[in-house]
């Protein structure tokens, strides 16, 4: 663990709070604000219009993965979980900003046509996590209106849990959790091995099911079997510190990547890329422009 746990503990927290503080900074007028948030829906519903009138090789385009395999739904994106990602900011941005009540459910219901296609359930469980941490903690919003929402939410939800696991209703395997669960355990063996200093590298689970290994798809697991349980203290208290002196939508989208990071390998102890800054980076410029939301 010590040929890179020097950069593990210094350098990747260093660079974490080195872009949050400075992403802070940063203000734009607010009509180039409203063509970039316009922009963002259009990359996200655009292709559900185009999948519903494409030719049969066409749609399977939309289902193919990086490496060839046939997946489900993935827009303009390369995965489905780069789609999610963006669409789930996309859904977050549309239900907060400031706009006729008749254009935002049409755009909030599209963009659940695109969540259902895709059946990114990762991106279904961290706007529902987001969403309920924005409405409970949002000062304006009423007792009554947060009551609502809860009993809406428990609805959708009810009624989202059922069809996601239900492979008749689907196009995607469900028995792929017994892989998930197989990956975490795997991971947890390497921990026990190496749990003070981690392997010293990115942690992979290697086996007949993950031939070419596999990262632990969740960032704790992550952190602590690639680094160590040092290193995941100090980046745990890193995001602690980094809620405290933020902003309210920030903190949201933090959230929002944290809950991302439960399933998946794109948010943790790690070099940080475009789908942790840019939905950042959204919250910020959210803090900035209060005048854009509710």
């Amino acid at each position: 663990g010590l040929k890179s746990g020097a950069l593990a503990i210094v350098g990747i927290p260093l660079s974490y709070w080195v872009l949050y503080d400075t992403l802070k900074q940063y203000r734009f007028p607010p009509k180039h604000l409203k063509r970039a948030f316009y922009a963002l829906l259009a990359w996200c519903i655009i292709p559900i219009f185009y999948y519903a009138v494409a030719p049969l090789d066409t749609k399977l385009l939309f289902m193919t993965g990086p490496e060839g395999q046939i997946l489900t739904f993935g827009g303009f994106a390369q995965h489905r979980n780069f789609y999610g990602i963006f669409l789930g900011v996309a859904f977050i941005c549309t239900l907060i900003w400031k706009m006729k009540p008749s254009l935002k459910t049409l755009l909030c219901v599209l963009l659940g046509i695109g969540l259902i296609l895709s059946v990114c359930r990762t991106a279904i469980l961290s706007i529902a996590i987001t969403v309920t941490y924005i409405f409970l903690f949002h000062k304006k919003i009423s007792i009554k209106k947060k009551i609502a929402f809860l009993c809406i939410l428990f609805i959708m939800g009810t009624l989202v849990y059922f069809i996601l696991t239900n492979s008749s209703l689907i196009t995607r395997d469900v028995s792929d959790n017994d892989d998930r669960i197989e990956l975490w355990s795997g991971i947890i063996k390497i921990i026990e091995k190496n749990f003070f200093w981690g392997v010293g590298e990115e942690a992979l689970y290697f086996s007949k099911g993950f031939p070419k290994g596999a990262p632990a798809h969740n960032f704790a697991l992550a952190t602590i079997a690639s680094y160590g349980i040092f290193v995941f203290v100090t980046f745990s208290i890193l995001l602690i510190l980094i809620f405290r002196y933020s902003g309210f939508y920030f903190n949201a989208f933090l959230i929002y990547l944290i809950s991302w990071g439960l399933t998946q390998p794109y948010f943790g102890c790690t070099l940080i890329s475009i789908h942790i800054l840019i939905p950042l980076f959204i919250g910020h410029l959210l803090d900035n422009n209060r005048d854009l939301i509710f």
